[in-house]
């Protein structure tokens, strides 16, 4: 990490670690705003990277994931149509820096080669170095492939190219013929445009297989590779090429990280295993190439009824994709159980999150909203840990109050790793691992150092020796989809302060439901994750629930403390101690404490160090004032009126704990009660730390949001009007970036424990920057805060049975004194924000799905072809020739120019001009009963 990524942000005359950059947008999603940039898309490669990668020999690469049919005689047909020689001379002939003119040689020879393929082919290369591939997403990065295979029917498109260019080739003959000929190859490429939804394998070209090049080359090809899994939905792994030169590499990734060929297949010297390669990705089955069979395509352009079929499928065009990836529609297939051919496909009404979908190490989580008879239902598909358990284990069978309910959670296929002889993703290919440093160089030589141990594994180191052996294990993963009942919209959509505070207390009861009940942690408490619930079908009416259980644990033990009074002669005992301790630190005489605070006393001390306890109490808060005081700024009080207010906040003060991160906020000199959470001083996660992140949640919303409905606060726009406070400003931003926006997970930590250690920071250079609207909030806040400054400084095991009651004390408080809203702007928006629900809620029930059709029979592929022998992609050889020669004599540039009224942009989009009558009749079925996409047996 550079310098600039570590300087200090100035809070009002308080330092705080952080970003000097306040309007950076956020590459962690949660604040994304614009278009990702090619830098964004580095760094998140690089941070998913960083454990290294692993590599295995090209023979077992390819014999594991591109294996030719058995008799394949395509290199033979290649030697016999174009000589021996035609790939001994492949690349430039001198390391020549000219890298472009190995695109065209790329493209010509892989389309030469499955002209003289027997088989069936779905797939084109193709070269756009030029051009952005497009894209519905509009944030999606300008990223551009050197070259790509394509999915499509490439006739209509490389006949008249080739007839163009050989037109050109004789211009000097025919100059009159020159120009207008070359707009017709211009308008070709124009409508023979690339999208990211089509692409199968991207590829990155460099002149030589210098350092340079290949770490350079290796990394832009994952960033290319990571937007085809951001573009395709229904992708499980992507292939991917880098060229350097003559020499070829071939990569791989799935969710448990990136596989590559440990050497190069040099072409000029193995040229069968470049015919092999190019052979594979072209014309192997979808399912072989990473597509989910699971998943078929709703077709958009069949209007009146619902179609769905494989998204490779001849007959898909850009426009059976809706608008944006959130509007496409799908239908998934859901198990009744683990590995069970049983189950239902449920149609997808729309997409709630997919913003995890290009992850190429990890969960790669997407959500959406499904349809089943009158339920609204929601799926999600993410890339699990094997053998882990899954979120249906979290939630249980009970229906717990303030919590979604899961009906099933189901693992789909195969893992991506499994033990030799068991079915996999990665076949049990054999590989090793390697560090990535910004992108990928196989030395020449082996470097010998210590064998790391698997503990080693968590701490990547930039220099040192290479590992020797495959000590980094992987990941298994393994897709899992989960059916949940519930339904609702994040809490940045809440209508009014009521509803925000509501369904804040609903989440923490939901957590309390969780944790005493299933001894379940959520361990990712966020806005996604607190959803807004209607009740029924009436939107203004709402209750909340916690949801996502993606990275949940069990906890061993849930502590359950009896709130038994203390015996009479206890309480006398306690009533002298603590005069006495009152007269001792405050030098005041006290007549008899008040029973509630001596009960609150021995219970939260079970009557263990009870004087100690409470002189170590009122020490802290003689020592620190600031964590009882309501109010931001208060005169200090006098030594009567400080007692006063122990007394008054005692439970708060012996009752209460909070733990946030890594790292203990304070030190064994500032905490008061031995702490029982942490393992070698390292706090372990339990329930305060979900707790404090929905403070967080909720201080995040104060901070950003306008008003109701979600919108974010003009002081965060781009744009800001010109009377706008320059000072206030900076301070709103700096305080978003600084505690929840930056990119850096470091910065982050650093400034929320600072303002921990120095809380009255929070006063000064947080609370004045909440928006106007949640103003009346303001002494809520303070509460919430102050209460977790105490909880910090009395954590042990009784606290944990007690904080959601604590904190629901502080949030029904809350509730009970918010005052009306009568602000017509804001009025305004809780109705726009209502009108929204309603229109949500209508385009749900008018997806009717009665109308639902889909394909008989969607199968694994189990190595069979997917595509007929009639099939419109089916390449003949006499599509393309390598170099077209100049005919002796051209074609008239008037006669057969119907190529210009083709429809290639859809042709090449994966489409097909072909009517239903060639394609073969598309068997429309209703969706019950469903077929398994499950061979028998398997």
């Amino acid at each position: 990490m550079t310098s600039d990524h570590s300087r200090n942000v100035t809070f009002s005359g308080a330092q705080i670690a952080g970003s000097d950059s306040p309007t950076r947008p956020s590459i962690l999603g949660m604040t994304r705003q614009g278009v990702q940039t090619a830098a964004e898309v580095e760094q998140l490669v690089n941070r998913e990277m960083g454990e290294g990668i692993h590599v295995a020999s090209p023979d077992d690469f390819l014999k594991t994931f591109l294996p030719l049919p058995d008799g394949d005689k395509t290199i033979g047909q290649l030697t016999g149509k174009y000589g021996s020689e035609y790939l001994k001379t492949f690349g430039l002939p001198h390391g020549d820096a000219t890298e472009s003119v190995l695109y065209g040689m790329l493209v010509e020879a892989a389309n030469a080669i499955l002209g003289c393929c027997a088989g069936n082919v779905h797939s084109y290369w193709v070269s756009r170095p030029n051009t952005t591939p497009k894209s519905k997403d509009k944030s999606t990065a300008q990223l551009r492939p050197d070259a790509g295979c394509v999915l499509g029917d490439q006739r209509a498109y490389f006949r008249p190219k080739a007839w163009v260019e050989s037109v050109l080739a004789y211009a000097d003959a025919h100059i009159k013929y020159h120009g207008e000929v070359g707009e017709d190859l211009i308008e070709l490429e124009k409508l023979s445009s690339i999208w990211w939804l089509r692409v199968t394998t991207p590829v990155e070209v460099k002149p030589t297989d210098s350092k340079q090049h290949q770490t350079e080359g290796s990394a832009q090809l994952c960033r290319y590779m990571r937007q085809v899994l951001r573009a395709q939905l229904d992708r499980r792994f992507v292939f991917g090429l880098l060229l350097c030169n003559h020499k070829l590499r071939v990569f791989f990734c799935d969710r448990s990280g990136l596989l590559g060929s440990s050497t190069w297949i040099d072409i000029r010297e193995r040229p069968e295993q470049f015919v092999q390669v190019i052979v594979g990705l072209s014309s192997l089955s979808p399912e072989k190439l990473g597509w989910d069979p699971t998943m078929h395509l709703r077709l958009q352009t069949e209007k009146d009824k619902l179609v769905f079929v494989p998204s490779t499928a001849p007959n898909v065009k850009i426009e059976d994709y809706g608008s944006s990836a959130y509007e496409t529609q799908w239908a998934i297939f859901m198990p009744n159980a683990h590995g069970s051919a049983d189950g239902k496909w449920y149609v997808t009404t729309r997409a709630l999150s997919l913003s995890r979908a290009e992850v190429m190490v990890g969960r790669a989580t997407l959500v959406w909203l499904v349809k089943e008879l009158s339920k609204r239902l929601v799926l999600k598909s993410a890339w699990g840990r094997a053998g882990s358990a899954t979120e249906k284990d979290f939630y249980g069978d009970e229906r717990l109050d303030h919590v979604g309910h899961v009906l099933c959670s189901a693992t789909i296929g195969c893992p991506t790793i499994a033990e030799k002889g068991m079915p996999s993703l990665r076949g049990g290919v054999d590989s090793v691992w390697r560090e990535w440093r910004d992108g990928y160089f196989e030395q020449s030589t082996v470097l010998k150092g210590r064998a790391r141990s698997p503990e080693d594994s968590f701490a990547h180191e930039q220099g040192g020796p290479r590992a020797t052996e495959p000590e980094r294990p992987l990941a298994p993963r393994i897709l899992t989809r989960t059916l949940m009942e519930t339904y609702g919209w994040p809490i940045k959509y809440f209508k009014d302060l009521k509803e925000l505070l509501t369904v804040t207390r609903d989440t923490i009861r939901g957590h309390r439901n969780l944790y005493f009940k299933n001894r379940t942690l959520q361990r990712d408490v966020s806005g996604g994750n607190m959803l807004v619930c209607p009740n029924g079908d009436e939107v203004s009416e709402t209750h909340g629930e916690l949801i996502d259980l993606d990275h949940a644990k069990k906890a061993h033990d849930c502590i359950l403390y009896e709130f038994d009074c203390p015996s009479p002669s206890s309480v006398d005992t306690l009533q002298t101690y603590i005069a006495k301790i009152v007269s001792r630190v405050l030098d005041l005489k006290i007549g008899p404490v008040d029973r509630t605070l001596v009960d609150a006393v021995a219970r939260r001390c079970q009557e263990h160090r009870v004087a100690v306890t409470i002189e170590n109490i009122i020490r802290l808060f003689k020592r620190n004032p600031h964590l009882m005081l309501s109010e931001k700024r208060q005169e200090p009080e006098s030594k009567g009126a400080f007692w006063a207010r122990i007394q008054e906040e005692g439970t708060v003060a012996f009752m209460s704990a909070e733990v946030l991160g890594l790292t203990q906020y304070f030190g064994s000199d500032e905490v008061l009660l031995s702490r029982t959470d942490c393992s070698n001083s390292v706090p372990v996660h339990t329930a305060i730390h979900d707790a404090e992140s929905v403070f967080w949640v909720f201080l995040y919303l104060c901070l950003t949001r306008r008003g109701p409905g979600g919108a974010r606060r003009e002081e965060l726009q781009n744009t800001l009007p010109a009377e706008a406070d320059a000072a206030y400003v900076k301070g709103v931003r700096s305080a978003v970036e600084s505690f929840f926006d930056s990119p850096f997970e470091e910065t982050v930590t650093r400034n929320k424990c600072f303002l921990f250690r120095h809380p009255s920071t929070f006063t000064i250079d947080v609370l004045p920057f909440i928006h106007p609207y949640f103003l009346p909030l303001e002494p809520l806040l303070l509460k919430w805060w102050k209460f977790f400054q105490i909880a910090y400084r009395t954590y042990d095991d009784v606290a944990q049975g007690v904080i959601h009651d604590q904190i629901l004390d502080i949030l029904d408080e809350g509730l009970a004194s918010l005052p009306e809203q009568t602000d017509p702007v804001y009025d305004k928006m809780t109705k726009t924000e209502l009108a929204r629900r309603r229109k949500d809620l209508a385009q749900y029930d008018a997806f009717q799905v009665g109308q639902l059709l889909a394909p008989s029979s969607p199968t694994f592929d189990g190595g069979r072809e997917l595509i007929s022998h009639d099939s419109p992609h089916r390449f003949h050889a006499s599509s393309v020739k390598p170099v077209p020669p100049a005919p002796q004599q051209p074609p008239s540039p008037t006669e057969g120019r119907t190529f210009k009224k083709l429809k290639t942009e859809s042709l090449m989009a994966g489409g097909s001009e072909v009517g239903d009558n060639e394609m073969g009749n598309r068997q429309h079925i209703r969706v019950e009963p469903f077929k398994s996409p499950y061979p028998s047996g398997k």
